[in-house]
């Protein structure tokens, strides 16, 4: 049996936006739904072929929980590396404008999925300091 090339990056489909060579799972689906529908009747699909398609769809769907519970677990640990410099003082990389930051760190938010901190009421992002002392005494 053929099948139809499936379009990527179909306007609703639901999920985060994946490039242009790869499939999501709701793609994998309406593949799956349309191969159903245009199969002759006289011939339908095999059965282990559907079984193995189904296996991958569970499999595509846990890879991708997978990866969510990873990218919310690397968040947790970057919010925890952020939070342990509360207390210290800190120095940033110079901006565009060559000036740094400097001071202590007050508090840590979450912008984003991205922790920044608060040194002298600015906005620093963690990925921006370069050096981390002890408070002066």
């Amino acid at each position: 049996m053929e099948v139809a090339p499936a379009k990527v990056g179909v306007q609703g489909s639901s999920g985060p936006s994946i490039g242009k060579s790869q499939l999501g799972k709701s793609d994998f689906l309406k593949l799956l739904v349309n191969q159903l529908k245009s199969q002759n009747p006289l011939e339908p699909m095999n059965n282990e072929t559907f079984i193995t398609q189904l296996a991958q769809f569970s499999t595509l769907e846990q890879m991708q929980t997978m990866n969510d519970n990873l990218a919310a677990l690397a968040t947790l640990e970057l919010l925890g590396q952020a939070s342990s410099l509360i207390g210290k003082e800190v120095e940033t990389a110079p901006d565009a404008e060559g000036k740094v930051i400097s001071g202590k760190v007050t508090e840590v938010e979450l912008h984003k999925g991205a922790p920044v901190l608060r040194v002298n009421g600015k906005e620093v992002a963690l990925g921006d300091i370069i050096k981390i002392m002890e408070p002066k005494a």
